[in-house]
This record gives structure tokens, sequence and C-alpha cells, in this order.
């Protein structure tokens, strides 16, 4: 009946139990793959789980670990096990990378933790949260993770990060009172090329020391001169 649950935590691990024991950890969060074929669960310790449903059932679990306890993570909005990947953070400083089959992608290390990560609504960028209180961006490959840039603002924790839905903007919230909306347009890797080609536009057409290979530098981007 409505308001009922279609199963418990235990249920699902009935089939299981070599893999899910009585004394599982506290659960922190729970979240379904954007497919809704599968459930992402991180409890306490270094381990996430990912619960692969047939129906309503748990047909087998891959565990992604960490060196130490992890503290956010994020799926793609990839539709398919094929194309979807998932984020993780934790305290062994490090940003990881996977696809739902539990193969690592990628591995970032860092100074501090990562917390609050995102992944853009198209998938093209994901954002975390440093313990420096920075937001990193990355462009989303297949299988890596190319940086873009760290925005600094927050003197105190960040405490929310979200992508708009038409994934052109990022709002961030912190403990200093601050909530500021990013605009990607102007953050993405293409966005800061034709940003620095409008800003050397004029060297680039009026200094006759240049060779043509120079000259035409911002060549192929989408910022062209005009005459």
């Amino acid at each position: 009946s409505a308001g009922e649950p279609i199963q418990t935590l235990a249920d699902l691990a009935a089939p299981l139990a070599d893999s899910a024991p009585a004394d599982m950890p506290a659960v922190w969060e729970a979240r379904f793959s954007p497919d809704g074929q599968h459930i992402a669960i991180r409890s306490q310790g270094n381990v996430l789980k990912i619960w692969h449903l047939t129906g309503e059932r748990a047909n087998s679990i891959t565990p992604l670990t960490h060196d130490d306890t992890i503290h956010s993570f994020s799926f793609s909005p990839g539709s398919s096990k094929d194309n979807a990947l998932l984020a993780t953070g934790g305290d062994d400083n490090t940003l990881r990378l996977w696809n739902l089959a539990g193969k690592q992608q990628e591995i970032l290390f860092n100074e501090t933790t990562f917390n609050n990560i995102r992944f853009s609504a198209n998938g093209q960028v994901l954002a975390a949260v440093d313990a420096d209180n920075r937001i990193n961006l990355w462009q989303v490959g297949q299988t890596q993770l190319t940086p873009v840039i760290s925005l600094v603002r927050y003197k105190n924790s960040i405490n929310s990060l979200e992508f708009s839905p038409d994934h052109q903007s990022l709002v961030s919230a912190g403990a200093d009172e601050q909530v500021i909306v990013w605009n990607l347009d102007s953050l993405t890797l293409a966005g800061l090329m034709n940003s620095a080609c409008q800003v050397v536009d004029d060297y680039l057409t009026t200094n006759r020391q240049l060779d043509d290979g120079d000259r035409n530098l911002c060549q192929g981007t989408d910022y062209e001169h005009n005459e």
C-alpha cells in the first residue's frame, strides 16, 4: 500500500549474507543511480558498496575501497551501467572515478580531503570541495579527469554545492554567509580559452613582429576575431 516500504536494507541483504553481515555498520547515505538499477550505500569506514538490482532484489554487490573513510560520492548522469560513472572522496585525500562494475578509472591525490562531490547535469563537469574551502572543477573524460580551475571565495566551510539543471551554472553556500552563483560557461577550458583570446586579440592582430603561427594562436577556438 502507499507509504509502505518495498524492501528494507536487511531484506536486500538476505540473499547476500556473506557480503552484508548482520553487524553491518550504520548507513550514512544511500542513492539510486540515474537508471534506477543500482544503489550506492555509504557506511562507516572506507568501503562504499554498489548494490546491483534485478527488479526489486539485489543480485550482487560491488565494493569500492579507499584507504580511509569515504565522505562523499556522486553518480554521473549516464543512463546505463556501460557509460555511468561514480566519483568518491575520502579522508585518504583522494578523489576517485569508477565505473559501475567497480573498475577504478582515475585517482587524484590532494593535500586535503574532498567533499560535496557533484556531477553537472550533462556529466561533462565534476565539482568537489576540499578542506581548504576551494571548489575544484574537472572536465570529465571517458576514463580520466582534466583539471579546469579552483574557485576561491570562501574563508569558512562550504556546506552545499549544486549544478543548475541546464548545467550552465553552479551554486555554492558556505558558513561565512555567502551564496554564490558561478557562470560555468566562463570557467570551462573552452570558456577560459575564449576569454584569453579576447584579451590578447588586439596584440595578435596588430603586432607586426609575430609570425603567422603565433598570430593564428586562437584559430580553432570558439572565439573568432572580427575584422
